[in-house]
């Protein structure tokens, strides 16, 4: 892609491709960062795409713009965890100007996206827990049925 004048490209290092060692690196890189955003085209191919920008954006304490569309649409809560613009210029001029010219709502924003997300973790961890707990006893049990009609 084309980068903007005085942008600089960032680049993972290849120690950090797992998604815990990713966070860790790009939170000290986004610490830098004033506003983020998560520009998406309304395609059908992107209305597929999973809602990770927010994810890494919310875990780094960046607050962020994102489009009205596909994932963001579903689980940023605008003006809440997030902005949400639609895609035009000045609707995206308008919403990254928000962000700047606020500070307190980029606390709020910050710390309301944080705790969504870390609660989703927390969810998800129990669900996966109960999931893991429930296999395990089902796979006794089928284990239990079968030797007994052998």
């Amino acid at each position: 892609g084309c980068l903007l004048p005085g942008a600089r490209e960032l680049k993972v290092p290849k120690e950090r491709s797992a998604y815990l060692d990713f966070v860790g690196w790009f939170r000290a890189v986004a610490s830098h960062c004033t506003v983020a955003i998560a520009p998406l085209r309304q395609s059908e191919f992107n209305s597929m795409e999973s809602d990770i920008k927010y994810l890494d954006y919310a875990l780094a304490g960046v607050p962020a713009v994102f489009s009205h569309f596909g994932p963001y649409a579903h689980t940023v809560k605008h003006g809440e965890t997030g902005i949400l613009s639609d895609n035009s210029v000045d609707s995206w001029i308008e919403a990254i100007g928000r962000v700047l010219a606020d500070p307190e709502l980029r606390s709020s924003v910050r710390e309301a996206a944080f705790s969504d997300v870390a609660q989703r973790a927390i969810r998800t961890a129990g669900a996966l827990h109960w999931q893991s707990a429930l296999e395990a006893l089902l796979d006794t049990e089928v284990e239990a049925v079968l030797a007994q009609s052998a």
